[in-house]
């Protein structure tokens, strides 16, 4: 895979992950001034996180050899976790490496200006490393945003007419998220989440008629909305 493929991935991730400074304390007369409101991170750490909630996927098109396919995807689920390692820096710093599923179910096909119904799904699996920065608003509520780059397998498995795609792929992906997390206890957060993630041009191929062809798929580009919890330890 050429790195030029994947500029464009490269660079809405870079842009997508916001680098803020929270500042500002209060000043009274023969007082130091406050410290920044900020607990979760006061000393570094390693934390676990778990996550599961709903994607919405953009209609998936590949083509080839003089075929076309366009499938129309439900809306689906994904889940998750990460083991990440936090610093005391601007509030809270966060470094992740994260492994998650999705799948969507394939509602219809339209191959070649035919409409037909689909049986099957289209799901991929994701190792991800990412970088978060978190913005507290108070001593338990904070706002965060990261992004991240890695790699996915995406699983072809659908059948229409008398034609089928089954076909995986491994290729390069990248995401970004925001969200705002809650401080429950001191080492123990929820959180929810909305997050981009794509998989980028998967082949795959496509079986009829006693023929295959290699397909040449578009992105597979899915919204999720999530929900988490994050333990430190």
């Amino acid at each position: 895979m050429k790195i030029t493929k994947y500029s464009k991935g490269f660079a809405a991730m870079a842009t997508g992950i916001a680098a803020f400074t929270l500042i500002g304390a209060s000043v009274q007369a023969g007082e130091p001034p406050a410290p920044a409101v900020y607990s979760q991170a006061e000393v570094s750490s390693f934390y676990l996180t778990g996550f599961g909630g709903w994607n919405w996927a953009d209609d998936f098109s590949t083509r080839g050899s003089g075929v076309k396919v366009d499938a129309d995807l439900d809306a689906g689920y994904v889940i998750g976790g990460a083991l990440g390692y936090e610093v005391p820096v601007m509030g809270g710093l966060r470094f992740e490496v994260e492994g998650a599923y999705r799948s969507n179910d394939v509602n219809s096909v339209r191959g070649n200006g035919n409409r037909n119904k689909a049986d099957g799904d289209l799901s991929a699996w994701s190792v991800m490393f990412n970088v978060a920065k978190d913005m507290p608003l108070t001593d338990r509520l904070s706002l965060y945003a990261g992004g991240g780059i890695g790699f996915a397998g995406v699983d072809a498995d659908f059948g229409y007419g008398s034609a089928r795609v089954n076909e995986k792929d491994t290729v390069f992906a990248w995401q970004v998220f925001a969200g705002v997390s809650y401080e429950v206890m001191n080492n123990f957060e929820l959180y929810t989440e909305y997050r981009f993630f794509q998989a980028v041009d998967p082949e795959l191929k496509r079986s009829a008629g006693g023929s295959s062809q290699r397909l040449d798929g578009d992105s597979y580009n899915n919204s999720g909305l999530l929900l988490g919890a994050r333990f430190h330890f």
